[in-house]
């Protein structure tokens, strides 16, 4: 084989390596990586793609420790719409945490995750010893190819930990959502980053004095090939999606939408 024919194999061989980090690998003319979506067309639209590609890791970053059950309810609101959105429903999502955070942060509720669209008997809970022990139940998870997603909270996840998630998740074409410690900026391997804070509710339409549908502050601060932006959404639990809240809904259209220093900035690609 002549030189220039080695070279040509290293590239193309460069390039499946390449593909298959950011999980985009397949045969020629094979079909893109799934997606699902937030149904809040606004926020989906700022998104590669139009959504969330299922085949990823997707990092939950919460504003302040106070934060953190806003975090837990995005990612269930997600996890929910993620298995609701499979092409071939497995029927389990796996919610991974350490003893201590369960004991601290509490674990999840039936009522509750059945309230934000997730069905809490498909729920496989993991309790483990460290945050290492959770990011290894995770990924083992995810290369069974055998839940519809995988949800762990792990305070400090490192790069090399997030990249064997994400390779697990790609092979498998099943998400990961990654609820990290409050506001964490350190480098990892998730296909995007979102910050989430607690935002006050509406009163309940039908009971004055009760609170109304849950809201939250997100932020989408990384996400490759697509547009940043921060937006204040609540959950539909009619419709078992996002949507901007109405005090921001009936607003019209800005050009884009601002981050959090206010200027609109274009992932980088």
């Amino acid at each position: 084989m002549t030189n220039t024919a080695h070279l040509h194999q290293l590239a193309r061989l460069r390039g499946q390596i390449a593909a298959i980090e950011r999980g985009t690998a397949g045969p020629p003319g094979s079909a893109p990586p799934p997606l699902w979506r937030l149904g809040a067309p606004a926020i989906d639209r700022a998104l590669p793609r139009g959504g969330l590609e299922a085949n990823a890791v997707h990092e939950l970053v919460p504003d302040t420790a106070a934060d953190l059950p806003a975090a837990f309810g995005f990612a269930a609101v997600l996890a929910g719409r993620a298995a609701r959105a499979a092409a071939r429903p497995r029927g389990g999502i796996v919610w991974a945490q350490t003893r201590a955070a369960a004991h601290e942060r509490g674990r999840p509720y039936g009522a509750g995750l059945a309230r934000l669209g997730l069905d809490p008997a498909a729920l496989v809970r993991v309790e483990a010893g460290a945050g290492a022990e959770v990011l290894w139940a995770l990924e083992e998870a995810l290369r069974s190819g055998a839940v519809d997603a995988a949800v762990g909270h792990v305070a400090a996840p490192g790069f090399t930990a997030t990249r064997r998630l994400a390779l697990a998740a790609a092979a498998s074409k099943t998400p990961c959502l990654l609820i990290s410690g409050p506001g964490r900026a350190e480098a990892t391997a998730a296909r995007t980053r979102w910050r989430i804070a607690a935002a006050p509710s509406r009163a309940d339409r039908f009971d004055p004095a009760a609170p109304g549908a849950p809201r939250w502050r997100l932020a989408l601060v990384r996400a490759k090939g697509g547009t940043l932006g921060e937006w204040k959404v609540e959950f539909d639990d009619a419709t078992g999606a996002l949507r901007l809240a109405p005090d921001v809904a009936d607003r019209p259209a800005a050009a884009g939408a601002p981050d959090r220093r206010g200027a609109v900035r274009r992932a980088a690609s």
